[in-house]
Parts: C-alpha cells; structure tokens; sequence
C-alpha cells in the first residue's frame, strides 16, 4: 500500500490496486502514506515557497519545497510574513527563494534571509509570459483587423 500510495497517490492508488489482488480504498492508502516516518532532508539551499488551502475561502497555509529535490520539507499553519520569516530565521543555509509575486513572502525573505536571492518560480513566470504574448496578440489582431477595414483612396 505505502509503495502504490507513494507512486500515485490516494485516489489512482486504489483505482491501480482493483487491478491488483488486492481490496482497499484511498482512506487505507493515505492512512498508511501519513504512517510513513518523514524523510530526512538534508541542508536546503533552494527554497520554494507557495501558499496552498487547508479549506479553500477560509484557511491557508504555507507550503515549503526543497527545490533541489522536489520534495516539500515543511508546511507552515498559515501564510503570515511573521512565520515564513521566522521559519527562514531557523535556516540561515537558504540561499535562494523562488516565490510567486506575493509580498508577503518578498518582506519575509527581505526580513530573515537578507542575503538570499529571491527568483519567480516556473510556474509564475510561465503563467506571465503567456499572458503578456496573449495580450500582444490582441492588441496586433485588432490593429490588423482596424487596417483591412480602411476604405482605399
């Protein structure tokens, strides 16, 4: 169970094991996956931080990820400036932050990690870009169209 709940997850885990011989949910899975001891990370140079919802509207929280491994590393009760930056306090070896354009986490960083690099992450810039070339192209299309629509002298 630990090792299909590892690869897939929860629900696909138990959607792959009625292929198997073998009878169990996704609340078996997940129960055994939260069992699991946490692995040890080692020194995090490369941090990720993101915000993410314990209840979608009402409480958030603040994911940690060693970017280097891919591997979330700890998850803060809420997305306040105080705990990031007291998180960042208690782990002077971080040496860049990727981070999405949320201030909070940038005067958090500003505050406990002055040294660090501070980057956008992938996701972020991706999602940016695409809506930068996006916008080109509405106002290139609506030039275009505007010049196909002048009555010729």
């Amino acid at each position: 169970m630990q090792a299909i709940g590892l690869a897939v997850g929860g629900r696909a885990g138990a959607r792959l094991a009625s292929y198997l011989p073998v009878q169990t949910s996704r609340d078996v899975i997940l129960r055994e996956l939260r069992g699991l001891p946490d692995p040890p990370s080692g020194q995090v140079t490369v941090l990720g931080i993101d915000e993410f919802a314990f209840r979608r509207g009402a409480t958030y929280g603040t994911v940690l990820i060693d970017v280097a491994t891919r591997r979330p590393i700890d998850l803060l009760p809420d997305r306040s400036a105080d705990t990031v930056a007291a998180w960042l306090s208690d782990h002077p070896e971080i040496k860049v932050i990727c981070r999405d354009r949320c201030s909070t986490f940038s005067q958090a960083a500003a505050r406990a990690a002055p040294d660090a690099i501070q980057v956008a992450d992938r996701w972020h810039l991706l999602h940016s870009l695409a809506r930068a070339v996006e916008r080109t192209a509405h106002q290139h299309r609506a030039f275009a169209c505007e010049k196909t629509q002048r009555p010729a002298i």
